[in-house]
């Protein structure tokens, strides 16, 4: 992975570094924590046969500790996961189709005597309501997550109320005023359609990308910039981009590895807008059976 120096003064990656050793045949999510002191990582350890959601302090790149975990199934993986004040929502499911959010409280981790909690033991948001891509709105109260009548289209569930119909796309991302996400055209195939946002209070919509191959998109939470990943028709052409209101698209800022396929898959930028977690893999093997992940954490200059 390469970072780019873009000749305009907008955004610039100033570095780029490993936040975990990289995952050999395996997967992983991501979230910051609220203060953007902590991220939390879905780890699956071979030694115990469990999906443990653990802790890391930003500033030594530490695990402090696990806090939930679920049992390992045959194709069963954690897909997202939203961190906030109130919850830690948890996408869950098999094969990225996903059976149901885990709306789990935020536990007193840090005392000494705490020990690791089972998922298993919490009943799931589940059926039509809700599959998967949780992003919890504080302002509305409120689910951003897909439902089952829309295919994968996002839908609001708002606190102890009925899910309701919100706009075609995936990958939601919730700031004051907006929710930002992976747009789909409107041909019926739910072909991916550039990145969009959508005022909240009036319903009005801006593309703010036209690239079919733009995903993955984390705005800053002045709402004024957010970071997008650009995977190209070949593995090879995947990039980092930013959007600056005012100022369009900008970059690429941080390219793929040619040389080894890297795919860049998702990125998540910090409460304060200074940092990123960019989630990337590529092939090994003899028939390229399995995947190295790897997590970066870069710093954005703005």
């Amino acid at each position: 992975m390469l970072a780019v120096t873009t000749t305009d003064e907008a955004v610039e990656i100033s570095s780029s570094i490993n936040f975990v050793e990289p995952i050999i045949d395996g997967e992983s999510v991501h979230a910051w924590s609220p203060d953007g002191g902590r991220v939390m990582l879905a780890e699956f350890q071979k030694s115990d046969q469990l999906i443990h959601l653990c802790v890391y302090r930003v500033a030594t790149r530490k695990k402090e500790k696990c806090i939930y975990f679920i049992r390992h199934q045959p194709d069963l993986g954690i897909y997202s996961i939203d961190w906030t004040d109130a919850y830690i929502h948890v996408g869950v499911g098999f094969n990225e189709g996903s059976v149901g959010i885990y709306a789990l409280t935020v536990p007193d981790w840090e005392k000494p005597d705490f020990k690791e909690l089972d998922m298993a033991k919490f009943k799931p948001l589940s059926g039509d309501q809700v599959r998967g891509g949780p992003a919890w709105d504080q302002w509305e109260r409120g689910l951003f997550c897909y439902g089952e009548d829309e295919r994968y289209g996002i839908q609001f569930v708002p606190k102890g109320g009925k899910p309701k119909k919100y706009v075609s796309g995936e990958g939601p991302k919730v700031t004051r005023h907006y929710l930002w996400y992976t747009a789909y055209a409107e041909d019926g195939n739910f072909t991916r359609d550039g990145i969009s946002r959508i005022e909240k209070a009036t319903g009005k919509v801006s593309k703010l990308t036209t690239k079919h191959i733009d995903v993955s998109v984390s705005p800053r939470q002045d709402e004024k910039a957010a970071l997008f990943i650009r995977n190209g028709a070949r593995s090879s052409e995947a990039a980092l981009y930013a959007y600056v209101e005012g100022k369009g698209v900008i970059g690429p800022l941080v390219l793929g590895d040619k040389k080894i396929e890297e795919q860049l898959r998702s990125i998540d930028l910090s409460p304060d807008g200074k940092q990123a977690l960019l989630l990337s893999s590529y092939a090994v093997g003899p028939e390229k059976l399995k995947a190295v992940v790897t997590i970066k954490l870069l710093s954005v200059r703005w």
